[in-house]
């Protein structure tokens, strides 16, 4: 999802192939995303003065967040400006 200045709330339902991938890029904005707690969720941030608030993920060596759900990867990029962007799992 691409966005300039917005409040973004959405839901990501089940994953089922590989190589799922949600890339989140704006400017000024405000994500709210729920995804299903039985995927793996890697998210990678590119961002400047983003908030990213993400419960339930452990930082990873590579400095990515993980949530470990047991099922099929999706894999998170964030691409903000000032935003915030608040994962939830469901």
């Amino acid at each position: 999802m691409s966005t300039g200045a917005a409040v973004v709330k959405a839901r990501i339902g089940r994953v089922t192939s590989a190589g799922a991938r949600l890339d989140i890029s704006g400017g000024v904005s405000s994500y709210r995303i729920s995804v299903s707690r039985d995927l793996t969720i890697v998210v990678r941030s590119e961002s400047g003065l983003t908030n990213l608030e993400l419960v339930g993920f452990k930082r990873a060596g590579d400095g990515s967040l993980v949530h470990e759900g047991g099922g099929p990867t999706l894999d998170v990029t964030v691409r903000t400006g000032v935003s915030s962007v608040r994962l939830e799992l469901y």
